[in-house]
């Protein structure tokens, strides 16, 4: 462009020159002509001409200027502008309507072009834009998913993973698995097969999506529960390039999963097979296939007592003494299950009447060496069983032949169990100090000699002898904390040392030889003007022997030595049961005490 414009600048030179070199010309042709050098030369026809020449001339230059100048240098502008990329400026308005056809064509192709490539980058610049948004969102859900993402490159056979794909397993950059067959071998060899047949279900186009829950080990070799989800890309053959998905580690679901399927089939206390999966057993093994089948249902002996006695953690500890037996004592293959509150039932498939009994007196020794072993309760069961001939067998009916048999059993040893069970309950009463250095016995003396100057029948000494053995027999469902607490009682304290009476009662109801002290037993802790427990009568509604007994406990009591004070004297005592006649005693038997010694009498029984 530059020498372009260094050709014109001489042209219009030499056009300037031209007219010049014509009157310089015309001046020495008149002095050639006329032989003599004129003072004065007629010019006007020369500069005519010349004046023509150089108007002519500057037309030239003009429409030189605008029809190939112009156009060649927005030309070369237009070209500059496309080379740095600048293609905003490039418009057909800016561009000349005159000039050489080609130079103009040529300049509205590049401006055409122009428009089209800016058009072009503004696209790709929104397109990118929007890309930068994708983006963002992709990376922050990824920040917030829990689920690891991989992508698998089916034809190279490489593996990308994500940051928390490496995170859910334990490793760091270029630990992970590389290769198909690398995630392969992480998997438990139990779940391998199923994975692949899975996989290789959906690259064959069988299955829309990719998903499956298996066993995958980690860096520190545990194994997780991992849920993949994904899906492939295949080629216009139908082959699949590249298949891309999310890990999601469910193990905390899956053990709750097994926790609900362990819940549903088995007892929440013992952890034996439950009332249900028992039901579900009968079904299946009332073909006859499993025969001859034999049913032994055992009943727990004296649980409620002991419920009643002890509160239900005791009779929980019972409860699982006696499955743990049961599942120690029979085969793997029988179905030990717990029905009910204190029932249980085992199903013994393919089991002779031999079996059975040897079974019976295995778990009979397993009881008797428990109950040596341990002084906390006295386990006891009665059983029932019930054998089925060879064939079809109706195992319901079969069921209830043996839980029949359960109840004559426990009904023939109905005495001997409550018997046993109420020295056991005595037993810890004693272990416990409740009638520890001769209280029961010393109570029981002054009882009976306030009950002989009262006239008492021999029949009524008797029940007094009883109610004053039991009376304190509830004191075995309260705390130690509170029973040898050494400092004052606080009101909630009070409140349950107070159902002493009311548990007592309940046990003495359960056990037929202590049931007629019962009421008594309930009774005992009333005051005369109406302010004991549990019930608050007064006066005479309260019998006779309760009365008695609450001035021999209360005697007692004050002259033994307690965690919480040392003992009275004969003569202190005496004075605090004087000044309690009339609101907790009764003031007659008061009387009647005070012209008594009773401590030769506790001498003799201590």
């Amino acid at each position: 462009m530059k020498t372009l414009r260094a050709h014109l600048f001489i042209g219009g030179l030499l056009l300037i020159l031209l007219p010049a070199l014509l009157l310089a010309g015309y001046y020495f042709r008149e002095v050639s002509r006329t032989g003599t050098i004129p003072l004065t030369i007629d010019l006007e026809p020369a500069v005519a001409g010349a004046a023509g020449i150089v108007l002519l001339a500057l037309l030239l230059l003009l429409w030189v200027y605008r029809s190939i100048v112009v156009p060649l240098r927005l030309l070369t502008e237009a070209a500059r502008a496309i080379r740095e990329g600048r293609f905003d400026d490039q418009t057909e308005a800016r561009f000349p309507s005159s000039g050489p056809l080609e130079v103009r064509e040529l300049l509205y192709t590049f401006a055409r072009m122009a428009e089209k490539i800016n058009m072009q980058i503004r696209s790709l610049e929104k397109a990118n834009e929007i890309l930068a948004q994708k983006e963002e969102r992709w990376q922050l859900a990824l920040q917030g998913n829990k689920d690891g993402i991989w992508d698998w490159d089916v034809a190279t056979d490489s593996m990308f993973h994500s940051d928390r794909y490496r995170e859910l397993f334990g490793f760091v950059a270029g630990e992970e698995p590389a290769t198909h067959d690398e995630w392969l071998s992480c998997i438990h060899p139990e779940d391998q097969a199923m994975v692949r047949q899975k996989l290789a279900d959906h690259l064959q186009g069988l299955s829309p999506y990719f998903e499956v829950e298996y066993r995958c080990r980690d860096k520190d070799g545990q194994y997780k529960w991992i849920q993949d989800r994904g899906r492939a890309h295949w080629d216009a053959q139908g082959q699949p390039v590249r298949m891309v998905g999310s890990s999601t580690d469910i193990t905390d679901r899956k053990q709750m999963e097994e926790k609900l399927i362990y819940y549903s089939m088995r007892d929440s206390l013992t952890g034996l097979y439950n009332r249900a999966y028992f039901q579900e057993e009968l079904r299946r093994l009332n073909d006859g296939r499993y025969a001859p089948i034999a049913v032994i249902v055992c009943d727990v002996d004296g649980l409620k007592l002991y419920n009643d006695s002890f509160g239900h953690l005791l009779g929980d500890r019972l409860l699982k003494k006696a499955a743990d037996l049961l599942a120690k004592t029979f085969r793997s293959g029988d179905v030990v299950a717990r029905i009910g509150g204190d029932e249980f039932v085992v199903l013994l498939p393919q089991a002779s009447a031999e079996i059975v009994e040897k079974t019976i007196r295995r778990l009979k020794a397993s009881m008797a060496e428990a109950n040596v072993q341990s002084d906390e309760f006295l386990l006891s069961m009665s059983i029932g069983t019930a054998i089925s001939p060879d064939g079809k067998v109706n195992l319901t009916r079969l069921f209830r032949e043996a839980d029949s048999n359960m109840y004559r059993e426990k009904s023939r040893r109905g005495a001997e169990i409550r018997s046993a069970i109420i020295q056991t309950i005595v037993r810890l009463l004693e272990k416990r100090d409740h009638i520890a250095e001769g209280h029961a016995r010393r109570v029981e003396e002054i009882c009976v000699r306030l009950a002989e100057t009262a006239g008492f029948s021999p029949e009524r000494i008797d029940s007094i002898r009883l109610l004053a053995e039991y009376h304190d027999l509830g004191k075995v469902g309260i705390p130690d904390r509170i029973l040898f607490k050494k400092g004052p009682l606080t009101s909630v304290e009070k409140r349950e040392i107070q159902r002493h009476s009311e548990i007592g009662h309940r046990i003495a109801l359960s056990v037929a030889e202590i049931r007629p002290v019962a009421e008594w037993i309930l009774k005992h802790q009333e005051w005369w003007d109406g302010h004991g427990y549990p019930l608050g009568i007064a006066g005479q509604d309260i019998p006779l022997e309760c009365r008695i007994l609450a001035i021999a406990d209360a005697y007692d009591s004050m002259t033994s030595d307690r965690p919480y004070r040392p003992a009275m004297s004969h003569e202190e005592a005496m004075e605090e049961l004087r000044r309690c006649a009339g609101s907790q005693f009764d003031p007659a038997l008061i009387e009647l005490f005070n012209g008594m010694d009773p401590r030769q009498w506790m001498e003799n029984a201590g």
